[in-house]
């Protein structure tokens, strides 16, 4: 874990870490998150945690199978969308095909005609930023389709060029002290179980979410009330440079935005803002 003091485009002053891996992550809600015994960090599984801290604990350090399978089939409807243009159409050099390389053939190349193929292209690496707290006022359907969308996208894009995922929140107590996190997921190969539940499981969107916030600022048991930082929807995004050590990155919209909601009401919108985050960075024609 790496320990950051950062400032929001606001002037806020936030108390972050960066977690280089999901089981870091884990490892830290297992040691300073559990002795803290914030308010966020109790036995109670009601529907706005989703489970209890222990269940918390435990598939932060194994992960969620369960999200995997629905990961999964939100993949295969998203992959009926944007999956067979995932590819795009290159002009090559080639022994056959359905126009002549003059140059080439007074060079004296085999290879005098020109063809277009579809076939993976290398890019620049990109960076994808998904925010991962939210309120009480966000369905746990929700949460699911977000995360799945933002897994297939991931997913799809690594096959054309490096991808980067993060894992991240930002929130403030009824004090002001703000605190932020981010946590690493391995994409090549993709840890699919543990990024599974940190991105689509409501314990890990809530409680852990709330609670390693409330650790690293070290809010008192009696006012680790959870809020938005100031000016949130611009000040979460501003600290991510930092946060995350990536200077160029895209930052899925928060599910307490009113983009971030209509983004991910129903499968049909997140397989349609997979297919246009894949257009506006060049993977798609």
């Amino acid at each position: 874990m790496l320990r950051l003091d950062l400032k929001t485009s606001a002037g806020q002053r936030v108390a972050a870490a960066r977690f280089d891996a999901p089981e870091d992550f884990a490892a830290y809600l297992a040691g300073p998150v559990a002795a803290a015994a914030c308010d966020h960090w109790t036995e109670d599984s009601g529907d706005f945690h989703g489970a209890t801290a222990s269940q918390t604990l435990e598939r932060a350090q194994r992960g969620d199978l369960e999200r995997v399978a629905l990961s999964d089939a939100m993949l295969a409807h998203l992959e009926d969308a944007v999956g067979f243009e995932a590819r795009r159409w290159r002009t090559i050099d080639s022994v056959a095909g359905g126009a002549p390389n003059v140059a080439a053939f007074l060079a004296g190349s085999p290879m005098t005609m020109r063809r277009r193929v579809r076939m993976l292209d290398a890019a620049a690496p990109l960076t994808i930023a998904i925010e991962v707290g939210v309120s009480a006022s966000v369905d746990a359907d929700s949460i699911a389709r977000r995360g799945a969308a933002a897994l297939a996208l991931a997913r799809i894009a690594a096959g054309q060029r490096p991808v980067a995922l993060w894992a991240y929140s930002a929130a403030q107590n009824a004090n002001g002290n703000a605190a932020a996190y981010a946590v690493r997921i391995e994409t090549a190969p993709l840890d699919t179980s543990r990024a599974a539940w940190l991105l689509c499981a409501p314990e890990s969107c809530r409680r852990a979410s709330f609670a390693a916030c409330s650790s690293l600022a070290g809010w008192k048991k009696a006012n680790s009330s959870v809020r938005w930082l100031d000016k949130h929807h611009e000040a979460a995004p501003s600290i991510l440079p930092a946060l995350t050590g990536a200077l160029d990155l895209v930052s899925v919209a928060g599910l307490n935005t009113a983009e971030g909601k209509q983004a991910f009401k129903t499968d049909e919108a997140a397989a349609a803002w997979v297919k246009s985050m894949l257009a506006t960075y060049g993977m798609i024609e």
